[in-house]
């Protein structure tokens, strides 16, 4: 065992700064941990608070303890609990009776989940530290010592469970608490019991039988005249005086305290009187002046200052959950028949805007925005706020704001307001507007119509302050008249001009506040409006997302703001950008290129621009960056912007013009691939995937191009494919020409390696989700392979596919095996032949004909099957061979592999036939409902399935008698009839009577017409 005078240099080794010296010390103490007895040794030496032992020794030694008593025997556990007691008694230093607390209640914790019956040690230890609790509380004799058994005690409490024996214990210390917590001094300890008070209590109130439930009962009845008084304290101005601060503290504490319970446990509403009710309105307003001038205090680190603004918030919290009680309905119809100016004017001067966030809001708009969005998301914290969510709930509750709206409208047009006042009113109506629409129409159109005329003559064009928040109040103004059934698209016609010089301006608050109204006005506007304003406004929104004072959330206002009008003029025109727009757009999006929001934003922005008429030539001048974006730069912004950068090509290929879209494929194909063989991120994956998807459908002619990719990814994958090296021709992704790595390959070799890369073993299934596409549509240009070639596809694909799990993935993988056995079948049969799994192939692949949900893969399977019967046998070795059918819980079937291949196709077809009448259904049972409860409707279905189901066949034969068939469908029957008389007996009994009746209607329907 180490010595005691050896622990200091330990200690002091574990601290230092040199890896190997901390590391060796490190070592040393797992070392003597793991022999036994060196925890108490460490506890000891944490109680020597001595000069000679600094406070980093101290606090290292408490962390270790912390770490390592869950890894010891509880009999040296036990021992450091009993010393670190002792520390609490008479510690100083806070920081180590804080740590010194988190481990005992480590123990502690430990200790009780042991239980007495494993350890009779335990029950002992549990009784002695209950009683030094107890103690420490009831007959302590320093304040220091109450202090540090408070810390300990919640330490306690956010780890101990509701169930837990211990915590139970504890409640018996809530008369003490409630005791201290009202005291007439004030003290940090008194603010202590309050947060133990409800960290102990607020958990367990709800509870309804809770055992201890009648103690919190009887406390609280008997402390709540108290708690009410204290309610009642006035606020202190802060001055920098300590007594003043701990009793702003403990009044906050007691409102948290208060507030908790009323909102948790519905016994405890009943103490709430009318008085309390007018009291605290009143404090309101004898404190109004102590609340502005916190408000006005320049430094915003002031805890005090911040303390009584909370107090204040928390007093308008209180009343607007009192005023929702029944008990005190009376006192809410007394307060609007006597006093509600009085009220409102209250409420007007607590939701003023202090002069310091004025001025943030008109040089920093992202404070603007980012309240306005808190507000749209109903946050509330602020006294404004929470004023204002006073109002909105006092008109809730009465459910007619009609006096309320007609008040705060006379105020905006009597005698002149300062615009602080005037702003104060508008916002109040925003929130009233916003969240209490049905009791604001209740006020009728006179009044909103008279809003808005004083919006529009004083407000919009008053200082930046005040026409930013009249800009937001018209935006949900329109949208309440719109709701009330009135025209608003001559009225938008008129506000438009209004909101483009806001716009323009040059404060960020009112281009912040004009785009959020820009916002609201695209869907109500009338698109012809939208069109002739919209050459000036682009210009204006690319002027703010080039300026480098744009602040992040005006930046992503604009781009949406771009997005949906000119999405709206493409309604009507294709030519409305201007040749600028991809530059601008570009350099935007480079400025903030660290920016990880923008990324989605812009391709939006893109989308929109891909389908507008000319610009092409601009698009194009760009393709070099996205080439670098692609090809693995080192900047780590422009990595993560690879995702996007990839849905752009992707809009290129399905939106773009046929010059663009070629361009794009010569010069961005290269780049494509290499991602594909190189990345193994699964999102850069999935977009790349789609992308090459849509690159295949929209410019085939790439299948016969040469691309140049990095040698040694073809080799790595397969060299045996690298061996040839391809002639001097066209080559793709002439970006990359520089690298010395890079060989021209055919395109054929590498869509092969990509498959490769895709299917690899190491690739998890859920990454292969949304493989399906790009493999179909590979499969369909395999015109231009090579034998070996498609030969590879097809083994990459079916290796692949024995090892999935899912009836998605399943379906992901057999669609491009259905269009290559289509495209190929002579090349699939000897490849499955070849490999000795043709059989495990079919008998993966044709039992899922029935589960599958894609109407394109059942079609593909169908027909790629009904070609393989209808040429049987291609190959001699197919004959004879029998199959295992499994299917769900029916016992195996060993059928002849021709017939079990037509068994697939009926279920395929009866499968299709299926999905294309619940599709035609899916409207009618959305709009009928349901019209039961969830009891009814599972009772419903678990009796009633088989009939639902056989319902649903007959259906589908009636829609076929009808005529109503798909050309798909009608194209496979026709195929498939003039094999039943060949395959249909031995394959009937894989088919129950009703799925055998639909099928011979269905082929009788065929022969009929």
């Amino acid at each position: 065992m180490t010595e005691m005078k050896e622990l200091p240099t330990l200690l002091q080794h574990a601290l230092s700064s040199e890896n190997s010296v901390r590391r060796q010390a490190e070592q040393e103490i797992d070392r003597l941990t793991s022999c036994g007895g060196f925890l108490p040794h460490l506890a000891r030496h944490a109680c020597l608070n001595v000069e000679t032992i600094p406070q980093c020794h101290r606090l290292l030694v408490l962390s270790i303890l912390k770490q390592k008593v869950g890894l010891v025997a509880i009999e040296e556990c036990v021992d450091v609990n009993n010393i670190l007691m002792n520390l609490l008694s008479v510690e100083e230093d806070r920081l180590v009776a804080n740590l010194s607390a988190v481990v005992i209640s480590l123990i502690i914790s430990k200790m009780e989940c042991l239980g007495e019956t494993e350890h009779n040690g335990i029950s002992e230890s549990m009784h002695f530290f209950m009683d030094f609790l107890f103690d420490a509380f009831v007959k302590a004799d320093s304040t220091r010592l109450e202090l540090n058994t408070m810390i300990l005690v919640l330490e306690l409490l956010n780890r101990l469970s509701l169930s837990s024996v211990t915590r139970n214990e504890l409640l018996r210390l809530a008369p003490y608490l409630f005791r201290r917590a009202i005291s007439d001094t004030p003290s940090e300890s008194s603010c202590m019991a309050l947060n133990m008070l409800r960290d102990l209590i607020l958990p367990l109130v709800s509870i309804r039988k809770f055992p201890l439930l009648r103690l919190i009962k009887e406390s609280w009845d008997s402390y709540f005249p108290a708690l009410a008084a204290a309610l009642l304290t006035p606020t202190f101005p802060s001055k920098g005086e300590q007594e003043y601060d701990f009793r702003n503290r403990h009044t906050l504490g007691i409102m948290t305290f208060v507030d908790g319970m009323l909102r948790v446990a519905k016994w405890t509403r009943q103490c709430i009187t009318d008085s309390l009710f007018y009291g605290l309105l009143m404090r309101n307003e004898v404190e109004n002046n102590v609340y502005l001038e916190a408000l006005q205090n320049t430094d915003s680190s002031d805890d005090a200052s911040l303390a009584i603004q909370q107090i204040v918030a928390k007093r308008w919290e209180l009343l607007g959950f009192m005023v929702q009680m029944k008990s005190l309905r009376n006192v809410v119809d007394n307060i609007t028949v006597s006093n509600l100016p009085s009220l409102l004017n209250l409420v007007l001067s607590y939701t003023t805007v202090s002069d310091i966030e004025a001025q943030e809001w008109l040089v920093d708009a992202n404070t603007f925005l980012r309240q306005e969005e808190e507000h749209e998301d109903e946050v509330v914290w602020s006294v404004r706020d929470t004023t204002a969510d006073f109002c909105r709930i006092y008109v809730s509750v009465r459910g007619e704001g009609g006096d309320i709206l007609r008040f705060l409208v006379a105020t905006l047009d009597s005698a002149e307001e300062s615009c602080k006042r005037r702003e104060s009113v508008l916002f109040v109506l925003e929130v009233l507007l916003r969240r209490c629409p049905n009791e604001m129409l209740a006020a009728g159109e006179d009044c909103h119509s008279q809003l808005l005329q004083i919006l529009l003559k004083k407000d919009v064009h008053g200082p930046p302050l005040l026409s930013s928040r009249a800009l937001s109040l018209l935006s949900i103004l329109l949208a309440l008249m719109k709701r009330a059934g009135a025209d608003v698209s001559s009225l938008c016609a008129s506000l438009l001009p209004e909101a483009l010089i806001s716009l323009s301006s040059s404060i960020p608050l009112l281009s912040a506040a004009a785009c959020r109204l820009f916002h609201s006005l695209l869907p109500l506007a009338n698109v012809d409006d939208l069109l002739t304003l919209f050459f000036t406004g682009q210009d204006a929104l690319f002027s703010l997302l080039l300026n480098e004072t744009t602040s992040d959330e005006l930046l992503y206002l604009c781009l949406e703001v771009y997005t949906e009008w000119i999405s709206q003029c493409h309604l009507k025109r294709r030519d409305v950008a201007s040749s600028e727009s991809y530059n601008n757009l570009f350099r935007c999006w480079r400025n903030h290129i660290q920016d990880p929001n923008m990324g989605e934003l812009v391709v939006s922005v893109f989308g929109e621009l891909i389908i507008d008429s000319g610009g092409d030539e601009f698009l194009t001048v760009h393709f070099s960056w996205l080439a670098d974006v692609l090809n693995s730069p080192c900047d780590v912004a422009e990595y993560c912007i690879i995702p996007f950068v990839v849905q752009m090509l992707t809009c290129i290929f399905e939106k773009g013009s046929d010059q663009v879209a070629m361009r794009a494929a010569d010069a961005l194909v290269g780049s494509l691939c290499r991602l594909l063989l190189a990345t193994e991120e699964s999102s850069i994956i999935s977009f790349a995937s789609a992308c090459l998807a849509a690159l295949l459908q929209r410019c085939p002619h790439v299948g016969t191009m040469k691309v140049r990719v990095p040698n040694s990814l073809m080799r790595g994958l397969s060299p045996e494919l690298c061996m040839e090296q391809s002639m001097p021709g066209d080559f793709a992704g002439l970006a990359t020409l520089q690298r010395g790595d890079l060989q021209p390959h055919p395109f054929s070799s590498v869509l092969v390696m990509v498959v490769m890369a895709m299917l690899r073993e190491e690739v998890k299934e859920a990454s292969l989700m949304n493989a399906g596409r790009v493999l179909v549509v590979i499969g369909r240009n395999t015109s231009a392979f090579r034998d070996d070639e498609i030969e590879r596809l097809i083994t990459t694909i079916v290796r692949r596919l024995m090892t999935v799990c899912t009836d998605t993935v399943t379906q992901e993988l057999v669609a491009p095996l259905a269009v290559l056995m289509k495209l190929h079948l002579r090349a699939f049969i000897n490849v499955l032949l070849s490999s000795g799994i043709f059989l495990d192939i079919f008998s993966v692949w044709l039992p899922k004909m029935s589960v599958f949900s894609g109407k394109q893969v059942l079609f593909d399977s169908c027909d790629a099957l009904l070609d393989f019967l209808l040429q049987w046998p291609l190959d001699e070795r197919l004959c004879g061979q029998l199959l295992t059918w499994i299917e769900g819980k029916r016992n195996k079937v060993k059928l002849p592999l021709e017939v079990a291949v037509f068994v697939g196709v009926g279920r395929g077809l009866l499968n299709l036939a299926m999905q294309a009448s619940l599709d035609d259904e899916e409207e009618d049972e959305e709009e009928q409902g349901d019209g039961m409860d969830e009891e009814e409707e599972g009772v419903e279905v678990e009796e009633g399935e088989e009939e639902e189901e056989e319902q649903r066949e007959n259906v589908v034969v009636k829609k076929l008698l009808c005529g109503e068939v798909s050309h798909d469908l009608r194209y496979l029957l026709q195929k498939v009839y003039p094999l039943v008389l060949k395959y249909g007996p031995a394959a009937a009994v894989c088919f129950s009577r009703s799925e055998l009746k639909e099928l011979s209607d269905l082929l009788q329907i065929i022969k009929a017409s």
